[in-house]
């Protein structure tokens, strides 16, 4: 296969990638993660209404144990790139979640691009295609690519840096890499094999040379992050960073669990690079064939991803955070299936084999890519009559298993999110003297329920995508707020007037009703 031939071809995975995620292009955010998806979603809708403020001070509007005053979170947890950059086409068109939509998907289109372009330094082109086409349609790059997630900001900024450095074009790796610390500082330790590709291509020897390259290329990427934190005296007293975040979850102890360790393997390898993916990396991994890498290069791309998921993955276990680790689990796998087609006896044999893999690598990509779309709310239809019957401008309790990110966009209210019985009863008076009117019970799908039989069953079917009634009538995956037996019911029904009551959710006045007018 010959250079034009394979660039086209990428091309082609991009059209694929795209008419894929041109479905439900503006609806809600209800897929897996749908949390973290509306989350990125609210603070791009504040600042396409709020302007530059809500870029200065990125807001979201749920509030926070502890600011219950007010109605709004300031999220520090990465720079706005979804408002900033949708803003015009908002503003033009409407649409606010197609555009959030259109903007993954353009960046994740640029990380394939650049995942052949980087691959095509050492492989021939028919092998970075290959590459190209594990990326293209892994099932966390299918999901992740085309919701509003920073990850594939970052992904993709950190991708464009590694290219650059590789060209030894500086002020482009050094810019890109900006981009990609902004979009999430998580990423900021994948700096090392960018800036040894940088080392390599500009053939530093002596270790003032060294320090000069290392300097200049840091320079940009360290004073974009002083000033974008130093903006943090705009609203210092935010919960919502990223430190703040990562300083209250994850153990060392995580490292020593079973649980850790089928969490990275679920996520790198059956919704991830999948059977092929697999049997790159061995083959890679047992024949060291990938001497084309300059070592310094290949040492610093292992340090990092074992840094990353030692002091990142392992204090925030979430699948999205895996996405560059994943991109650079792609590339060691496209050198392993180059050595097996360059040093295997292409008969009918190894024809068969390839194609059933192929095949098996496009049923494990639709079945893994299909769950990870799949709705987690099954009643959204009732959400929506709740939310129009909720008075305008009221603050709302609602009782649901996460922090509020879902039903603060769903319902187009501010929201205080409680998930224990005791908590709200604790808890009420005080939100009420802030100004809370209304309390919602919301049930949604939620894997990390339990771990009871009948849940892991049913996780297993939503997988698979096969009908399974549960025993009870009702999906073990669901959280149980509505239930009547539940603790938020047994205290909610008898002191306070329903307005509205559906299959997975209610809602109740908080304040007593208007004496009637005689």
């Amino acid at each position: 296969m010959d250079e034009s031939q394979a660039r086209r071809l990428v091309g082609f995975l991009q059209i694929a990638f795209l008419v894929i995620g041109l479905f439900g292009l503006d609806g809600p955010f209800l897929s897996y993660h749908y949390e973290r998806q509306n989350q990125t979603f609210d603070a791009a809708c504040h600042v396409f209404n709020e302007g530059w403020g809500a870029v200065l001070a990125p807001k979201v509007s749920f509030s926070m144990a502890g600011y219950e005053a007010r109605p709004f979170t300031v999220a520090r947890q990465e720079f706005p790139f979804y408002g900033v950059l949708g803003w015009p086409l908002a503003k033009l068109f409407g649409h606010p979640a197609a555009v959030v939509r259109l903007i993954s998907m353009i960046f994740a289109l640029c990380s394939i691009r650049l995942l052949f372009l980087i691959l095509r330094s050492w492989l021939d082109p028919g092998m970075a295609l290959a590459g190209a086409a594990l990326w293209s349609f892994s099932p966390m790059l299918l999901h992740f690519g085309q919701v509003p997630m920073p990850d594939i900001f970052c992904t993709t900024g950190m991708l464009a840096a590694f290219w650059f450095a590789s060209k030894n074009n500086l002020l482009a790796s050094s810019g890109s890499f900006l981009f990609a610390v902004l979009a999430k500082i998580s990423i900021i330790v994948f700096g090392l094999p960018v800036l040894a590709a940088l080392l390599v291509a500009k053939n530093c020897k002596t270790i003032p040379e060294f320090l000069r390259v290392a300097l200049c290329w840091g320079a940009i990427p360290l004073l974009g992050l002083i000033g974008w934190t130093s903006l943090e005296f705009i609203d210092p007293n935010t919960p919502w960073t990223i430190a703040k975040i990562m300083s209250g979850r994850g153990d060392v102890h995580d490292l020593f669990t079973v649980r850790f360790y089928c969490f990275l393997f679920a996520i790198l390898i059956p919704y991830g690079i999948g059977p092929l993916g697999i049997l790159g990396c061995a083959v890679a991994v047992g024949k060291k064939c990938a001497p084309q890498i300059n070592p310094g290069v290949k040492w610093t791309l292992l340090a990092s991803n074992f840094l990353y998921i030692i002091f990142v993955v392992r204090k925030i276990p979430e699948p999205q955070y895996l996405l560059p680790s994943l991109a650079w689990l792609v590339l060691i796998a496209a050198f392993g299936l180059n050595y097996l087609v360059a040093r295997t006896n292409h008969g009918i044999r190894w024809r068969v084999g390839a194609v059933l893999l192929v095949c098996l690598q496009a049923l494990t990509a639709c079945i893994f890519a299909g769950d990870l779309k799949a709705s987690r709310v099954p009643d959204f239809q009732s959400i929506q009559k709740a939310a129009a019957l909720i008075p305008p401008g009221a603050r709302v309790v609602v009782a649901y298993p996460f922090y509020g990110a879902g039903p603060a966009v769903w319902l187009h209210h501010n929201v205080f999110a409680v998930n224990d019985a005791a908590t709200l009863e604790a808890d009420l008076p005080r939100l009420e003297k802030n100004g809370f009117s209304c309390l919602v019970l919301m049930d949604v799908k939620t894997r990390t329920k339990s771990v009871s039989k009948e849940s892991m069953l049913a996780m297993l079917a939503s997988i698979c995508h096969l009908s399974r009634q549960p025993v009870t009538g009702r999906d073990p995956l669901l959280s149980d707020f509505t239930l009547p037996a539940s603790a938020f019911r047994q205290y909610c029904d008898p002191r306070f007037p329903r307005i509205f009551s559906g299959n997975l959710i209610i809602v109740y006045t908080l304040s007593p009703p208007a004496a009637p007018i005689h």
